[in-house]
């Protein structure tokens, strides 16, 4: 079974009892690897034609 980084961080972000403060605080964390992640394939996506 494969999960994706960003269905694990979803899935992190939406459990019961969080706090708004901790959840910004992951989401600040978190953020950062999804765009390095992610960002080169958006890019390449904008770049054709």
């Amino acid at each position: 079974m494969t999960i994706t980084l960003a269905s694990l961080a979803t899935q992190f972000l939406e459990r019961p009892g969080l706090s708004q403060n901790t959840i910004d605080s992951y989401e600040s964390t978190l953020m950062p690897l999804l765009l390095i992640k992610f960002l080169p394939s958006l890019v390449r996506q904008a770049d054709r034609p």
